[in-house]
């Protein structure tokens, strides 16, 4: 089955609607964009620790910045966008989408590891069933969250920082986890309400399969579309347990320094414990933070 975005019409009943975490979580209303990427990013890669019987954890976060992108992402990006080029068009104010294709649009990868993923039903689409659903709380649900008790972070408002920090409006995350099946890949994004032609369409897309357009989309599970994918953008998850995402068309504000002044900021203390180490990858340099 192939993967595209997927865009549902906007039927006649529906309200019209824009995201309110759009509003939130505008540029311009961020004090500091790299900041909050890292902030609300490595926070609920926290919350997803793997945790011993004492309650003993240790993450790694993997942060890539590419401000000029390579031949092999624009390609894909190009590729992939295609079908629902005149949603993107629409729903972002744009004449077109080329320059969010070329070699000056990069972008940034975050990984981590030694935590669980995104476990949970892929195919779950209601809120009642969907309780410590963590795949269904990232890509099919807006200010919902699985988390609980002691966990900080919120999948339900923080995650927007990710399509916030994309020119596209739109993420994509590999998630390795215990279930079935085990290594996914979808994609998400939210521009505006818009219409192409003379249908009207929902804010919302997702990039995956779908069955019928009555039918949620399920997310890519095919080996060799995910393998491409973890190539193109340097992933090394592998089959590692926990998430990678991918944002393209990066923002230019995003930028190596104000990312490592960030991280030390806002965790310098569960990396001082030996919790949290970070590593940082940008074209000025390498560091690892611990």
């Amino acid at each position: 089955m192939n993967s595209k975005w997927h865009f549902n019409p906007r039927r006649p009943c529906d309200r019209m609607r824009d995201s309110a975490n759009d509003a939130f979580f505008t540029a311009e209303s961020l004090e500091n964009l790299s900041e909050a990427l890292v902030r609300e990013g490595i926070q609920n890669s926290i919350d997803a620790a793997e945790r011993d019987t004492n309650g003993v954890w240790q993450i790694t976060v993997r942060i890539r910045l590419i401000p000029h992108s390579t031949p092999e992402a624009r390609q894909f990006l190009a590729a992939n966008f295609s079908s629902a080029r005149q949603n993107f068009e629409r729903g972002l104010d744009r004449p077109n989408l080329e320059d969010l294709f070329d070699e000056d649009c990069g972008f940034l990868v975050f990984e981590d590891f030694g935590t669980k993923g995104l476990t949970g039903d892929i195919l779950e689409w209601r809120l009642e069933r969907a309780t410590q659903n963590a795949f269904f709380s990232f890509f099919r649900a807006e200010g919902n969250s699985a988390k609980s008790g002691e966990n900080l972070g919120r999948w339900g408002i923080g995650k927007q920082v990710f399509p916030t920090a994309s020119r596209l409006h739109a993420m994509f995350g590999l998630t390795v986890r215990d279930g079935d099946p085990s290594r996914v890949l979808m994609g998400s994004a939210v521009v505006r309400t818009h219409s192409v032609g003379e249908q009207d369409f929902q804010p919302d897309g997702w990039f995956g399969c779908r069955d019928s357009e009555s039918d949620p989309v399920k997310p890519v599970t095919d080996a060799h579309f995910i393998d491409s994918f973890a190539n193109v953008f340097g992933l090394k998850r592998g089959n590692s347990p926990g998430l990678s995402i991918v944002v393209p068309s990066i923002d230019e504000r995003v930028n190596a320094e104000d990312i490592r002044r960030g991280i030390i900021r806002s965790f310098f203390w569960p990396i001082l414990l030996g919790g949290l180490i970070v590593e940082l990858e940008a074209p000025n340099g390498i560091w690892r933070i611990d």
